[in-house]
């Protein structure tokens, strides 16, 4: 049986005014006008593009948060994958 031990998730949120993610970066975002977290691109020209299938095409959002995805996942030895 595989281990039973939790990722630790080392990200928390980051306001964007406090400061946004490095150009063209993906990352999870919060969406003011969204209830659920989705993934999301942003770049410095063009601003920030939405991943969520769903939301594609979306204007007049407002991303009020984001976090970098976290590490992969990696298997040990005691893990049945």
């Amino acid at each position: 049986m595989g281990r039973n031990n939790h990722q630790k998730v080392t990200s928390e949120w980051i306001p964007v005014s406090e400061r946004f993610p490095k150009n063209i970066s993906t990352v999870i975002v919060q969406v003011k006008e969204i209830e659920k977290p989705t993934f999301g691109w942003y770049g410095s020209i063009n601003g920030w593009r939405l991943s969520d299938k769903d939301y594609v095409g979306l204007t007049g959002f407002s991303v009020i948060a984001w976090m970098p995805l976290p590490e992969p996942f990696v298997a040990g030895e005691d893990d049945d994958i």
